[in-house]
């Protein structure tokens, strides 16, 4: 049992960059669109009843998805530069994707939930295309 979530969970991260990449696509046009973040997250909160969130999980991915709205930049620092006297941190900003944003939210439920919640966003992705 132990290891048939182990192996889906293992299928589900595998399949994470085809569901963004399915998700971002626009139909028709072969032009990429802007994805926001926070909508990653949302699409896990949809279907909170089919993956039997308890309140705790829900609370922790409404809350990621406040923040993901609210700042979808990510600040790095990535050196320092150094002036006499002091030491000034070289910062980078850089916006957080979709797929890192999914990749958060998966970490907040259960690995069966995982597995269940790719299956799900992708069938949205299936049906978001064919419309």
């Amino acid at each position: 049992m132990r290891s048939r979530l182990i192996r889906g969970a293992f299928a589900a991260t595998l399949a994470l960059p085809l569901l963004i990449n399915s998700a971002a696509a626009q139909p028709g046009t072969g032009q990429d669109r802007p994805t926001h973040p926070h909508l990653a997250v949302q699409s896990v909160l949809r279907h909170r009843e089919q993956l039997a969130l308890d309140s705790v999980q829900v609370s922790r991915l409404s809350e990621l998805a406040r923040r993901l709205q609210a700042s979808p930049i990510r600040v790095r620092m990535t050196g320092s530069d150094r002036v006499p006297g002091k030491a000034a941190p070289r910062v980078e900003r850089t916006r957080i994707t979709s797929r890192e944003a999914l990749e958060r939210a998966f970490r907040v439920l259960t690995p069966a939930q995982r597995i269940e919640a790719a299956r799900l966003i992708a069938s949205d992705s299936a049906d978001r295309t064919y419309r």
